[in-house]
């Protein structure tokens, strides 16, 4: 029975993690040192998932 729930309980918990890092969003800002970059693509690493930055260099 112990077995179980504990079983039980660790499901739970990775289901939970999975569900919240489909949730997250980032942002960031693009320069080139001094200036904003306008309409630079940002894919993540090992993805095809990407966006490209706005007039004032920020993607999310």
């Amino acid at each position: 029975m112990r077995k179980k729930l504990l079983t039980l309980l660790l499901a739970w918990a990775v289901s939970m993690t999975a569900l919240w890092a489909q949730t997250r969003q980032i942002t960031g800002l693009v320069t080139d040192g001094k200036e904003p970059v306008i309409g630079s693509s940002v894919q993540v690493k090992g993805s095809s998932n990407g966006t490209a930055t706005d007039v004032k260099g920020f993607w999310r």
